[in-house]
């Protein structure tokens, strides 16, 4: 497959890049010639849609949302997601095509199409290397298919085996409090001691090592978010681990204090063994990713959130100097079928997938995904996002609504909370939006019983009317908002 110069593809790349996943499975015999020329048709003219420029950006969008379900005439009620950091639906040509084949591979199970040298094993590489080509990873085995970020987070915090001897000084780990629960309660499981600024620390009886919590003041600019990591860093750190954008009140670790972090610690040789791991599952898909220029030894994303790629696949990107620190927690045939001697395991992220049977269809649809990624061109598809995100903070703050989420763009992507006023209405915002046609999200901790924020993700399938929509709803359900100013105003 060839490798993309630019941010932009040519319709001949293009063919170029659909054959190459279709024919050698027609000349294998494993799919038809009727499902060849269906699946190729559909995609070509699926491309060729997301290539154009028309002279209204907003056309663009409005013509690339019709390519999805939630959408499509004649279904009722319409519900619009707003939810792309909890899961996002797949465009309709990708997800018939994946459907197309997953009934023609169904005809041919046979192991040898599955094993070393078979078809559908080359096929997962070629998944792999277009993901890292997508990421700028030049080495595709530095990168890991695996099913989601939660799987890849616990691939690193429970895979983890240099801790130092007990009896020794006490490793420490440092946290963000925001992070995901797969990167944070997870520690604790782990065997960590949770210390929390201002608060008495537990006994340390019973713990591996000790949890350093980073709590962000809500005044914090971008260029003093790395000291409050930083300051905690020393000699028995062994993880600063944080989420590039929580989804849990959408503040977003802005990448001058990434890159600050990691040239502290890579700089200095007393921090040699300290690992800095990025859960970056609001960024995959949101903005654009450059390994080419180290900032962390391992990152982690679901593929079916914000790249819109097909359920259960996700990508664990490891420095290979580090990938040996680390035993799989699935210990099984890889995607080759062979089973590996467990003293002689890959040396790179590849240890990571050793998961036993894999589902063929969605790793191939991976690169129908990318490659429609590559068709939109990643910076148009990425100011998408921050352009549908600043429209609906602004009209969310002009209609009087708190929102918690910050606006500064360093500090913020993709993931916007808002709080909900306590009132007297019987149904909740949640349900009201709902009900007309906008799929948001709540805080689950308030097993709501009680709703008292809600959040948005807009992604790239929205359109400037969905926000208008969605905003209307809330200001209806809320109603009118009390003067609050004085006469002198």
């Amino acid at each position: 497959m060839s490798t993309y110069a630019n941010d932009t593809l040519t319709k001949a790349d293009c063919q170029l890049q659909l054959q190459s996943t279709l024919e050698p499975l027609l000349d294998a015999g494993f799919i038809s010639r009727d499902c060849y020329t269906k699946i190729y048709s559909d995609l070509e003219r699926f491309y060729a849609l997301l290539r154009e420029t028309p002279a209204n950006p907003e056309d663009y969008w409005v013509a690339f949302q019709k390519e999805f379900d939630f959408i499509h005439p004649g279904q009722d009620p319409i519900k619009v997601p707003m939810n792309a950091a909890n899961l996002c639906p797949e465009p309709r040509p990708l997800l018939r095509a994946a459907n197309e084949l997953r009934f023609e591979l169904n005809r041919n199970v046979a192991q040898q199409t599955r094993m070393r040298g078979g078809l559908r094993a080359r096929q997962f590489d070629e998944a792999r290397a277009a993901l890292a080509r997508s990421v700028k990873i030049a080495v595709p085995k530095n990168l890991a298919i695996v099913r989601n970020a939660s799987e890849a987070n616990n691939a690193i915090n429970g895979g983890y085996r240099k801790w130092s001897a007990p009896g020794s000084r006490r490793d420490n780990v440092i946290l963000w409090d925001q992070n995901h629960p797969t990167n944070l309660a997870a520690w604790e499981l782990r065997g960590g001691r949770k210390i929390i600024p201002g608060q008495p620390a537990p006994d340390p009886v019973g713990h591996v090592f000790d949890i350093h919590m980073v709590v962000l003041p809500a005044n914090v600019t971008p260029d003093q978010v790395a000291q409050h990591f930083i300051r905690h860093i020393n000699e028995s750190t062994r993880f600063i681990s944080f989420s590039e954008t929580s989804n849990g009140n959408g503040v977003r670790i802005p990448e001058v204090a990434i890159q600050a972090i990691w040239n502290h610690v890579s700089s200095d040789p007393r921090y040699s063994n300290c690992h800095i791991h990025i859960d970056g599952t609001m960024a995959f898909g949101a903005r654009q990713l450059d390994f080419s220029r180290p900032f962390c030894h391992s990152f982690v994303s679901s593929c079916h959130k914000w790249f819109l790629g097909p359920k259960e696949t996700g990508i664990l990107y490891i420095d290979p100097a580090k990938a040996i620190n680390f035993e799989p927690n699935i210990f099984a045939y890889d995607y080759k079928i062979d089973i590996l001697n467990w003293n002689d395991l890959p040396k790179t992220a590849e240890r990571f997938e050793l998961l036993g049977q894999r589902d063929d269809v969605n790793i191939i649809t991976l690169l129908w995904t990318e490659l429609m990624w590559h068709n939109i061109g990643y910076s148009r598809a990425y100011s998408r996002v921050t352009e549908l995100t600043r429209k609906l903070m602004i009209d969310l703050k002009e209609c009087k609504w708190d929102v918690e989420t910050p606006a500064n763009a360093a500090m913020s992507l993709g993931v916007v909370w808002v709080k909900v006023p306590r009132g007297t209405q019987t149904i909740k915002l949640s349900d009201e939006l709902y009900a007309n046609g906008i799929a948001a999200s709540f805080s689950p901790t308030t097993n709501r019983t009680d709703e008292t924020r809600i959040r948005f993700c807009p992604h790239i399938y929205n359109t400037f009317a969905d926000i208008h929509h969605a905003v209307d709803i809330m200001n209806q359900w809320r109603g009118p908002v009390p003067y609050s100013g004085s006469q002198s105003e």
